[in-house]
């Protein structure tokens, strides 16, 4: 998968940085609330829960979808010169890993619940349902509910990753990795490239 880049930008786009950032509390406040939800002991309240999780969910698969289309049709900001031909490819890596784990994170969540054997509706903030392409079983909802959570623990990970890489750009590298992701007129350690 080719990702286009352009030297001459120096900056994401506005609509870059809001899908980022927006998306970012998006899968940290879903991953929260999905850790949060399964030891609820009120079964309504649990139930409550499952459908705003699966919800986000959705929501957070839609917007990849058009965070990817839009990170196609716009060029990124190039890597500074300095960085090695590894640690480009490591990136690059990462990122393609990244929009990966977002589509398909949700798409897992969508099978598991489809194969629940008491019939519950996905439901999008109660607005409509979602289909269940899976039949009802207990061992098709048990495997999707395990590549569900290795794929959100994977996603965990990376996230780690990409927050100790930036950071390092910033504070270490002091090149301008991280502030090109950040509102125009933040200030940052890190030289002015």
């Amino acid at each position: 998968m080719t990702i286009m880049t352009a030297p001459e930008t120096t900056r994401y786009t506005s609509l870059s940085m809001a899908f980022h950032w927006g998306m970012a509390i998006l899968i940290v406040g879903s991953w929260g609330i999905g850790t949060w939800m399964v030891d609820l002991e009120d079964r309504g309240s649990q139930f409550f829960w499952y459908q705003q999780h699966k919800s986000w969910g959705f929501v957070i698969f839609m917007l990849a979808l058009m965070r990817l289309g839009w990170r196609f049709a716009t060029p990124a900001p190039a890597l500074p010169e300095g960085m090695k031909r590894y640690e480009r490819l490591l990136a690059a890596g990462a990122h393609v890993l990244l929009y990966a784990l977002m589509v398909a994170i949700p798409v897992t969540g969508w099978l598991m619940s489809s194969a629940n054997i008491w019939g519950i509706e996905t439901r999008v903030f109660d607005l409509f349902a979602l289909p269940h392409p899976l039949a009802p079983s207990q061992e098709t909802e048990a495997f999707w509910m395990t590549v569900h959570k290795r794929l959100t623990d994977a996603l965990a990970l990376l996230l780690l990753v990409h927050v100790a890489a930036a950071l390092k750009h910033h504070y270490v590298d002091r090149d301008a990795v991280l502030r090109r992701m950040l509102p125009a007129g933040s200030k940052g350690r890190g030289r002015q490239d």
